[in-house]
């Protein structure tokens, strides 16, 4: 395999925002001032300071382990089952997002797993989780020919990106019970983060299917339709 660009598992990144917004949290009860944890006083400002360090130095860390697959101009090289899909067997190439919600096991999920799904003429899709969406836009460097549906997967993605820094800003600049934290905006966020969880998995998996098969499906990766990575 000729050199390209990697990309590596993104999923830390939902843990990464959850020890922020928990340490956000912290923070935001505390207003800024002195907080006692385990029977030791603490200034949560401090804190709350060394614990977001933390977690951006371990967000660097594991930007560059985990590689899902390298993309180059022989085509898409996925490292687990150590398997090169060249250009030449690629019908299209789109991205969405895939719920682990499953009604028949009762269980239920708020993380979507970004996936890029590689279709091709004679084999199965195979489905690379937990990938970066600039993924697509290595696609089109490489393989400038190469179907690709960039536009929707890249508003999502903006959209929650935006989400989170936004609910992270807010947490981290406005006081607690003043009159800035109002009821409406705890609701908003709500129900972005209901859309954002339930029915944008649901919305751009059902046009993914519409227009290239019923391949995909919420509740498993585990899906023998395809080959998942």
């Amino acid at each position: 395999m000729k050199k390209g660009i990697k990309f590596h598992s993104i999923y830390y990144r939902f843990t990464l925002f959850m020890l922020m917004f928990f340490t956000m949290v912290i923070y935001f009860l505390s207003g800024g001032g002195d907080i006692i944890i385990v029977g030791h006083l603490f200034n949560s400002t401090k804190l709350c300071t060394v614990l977001n360090i933390t977690w951006i130095v371990m967000f660097v860390i594991f930007s560059f382990v985990f590689t899902k697959c390298v993309i180059s101009k022989d085509g898409i090289y996925l490292k687990k089952i150590d398997l090169t899909v060249p250009w030449e067997d690629i019908s299209n190439i789109t991205y969405t997002w895939i719920n682990e919600l499953s009604l028949y096991r009762h269980e239920c999920s708020f993380y979507n797993v970004k996936t890029m799904v590689v279709y091709r003429h004679d084999y199965k899709p195979i489905c690379i989780s937990n990938i970066s969406v600039l993924s697509l836009f290595a696609v089109k460097y490489f393989s400038p020919t190469a179907k690709v549906d960039i536009v929707l997967p890249v508003l999502t993605t903006l959209f929650n990106v935006g989400l989170n820094v936004s609910v992270l800003y807010i947490g981290y600049t406005t006081e607690l019970l003043t009159v800035k934290v109002k009821p409406e905006l705890f609701f908003t966020f709500l129900g972005l983060y209901c859309i954002k969880s339930i029915i944008l998995p649901i919305v751009m998996l059902k046009l993914t299917n519409m227009r290239y098969g019923n391949y995909l499906r919420h509740g498993s990766l585990r899906n023998p339709d395809t080959i998942n990575i």
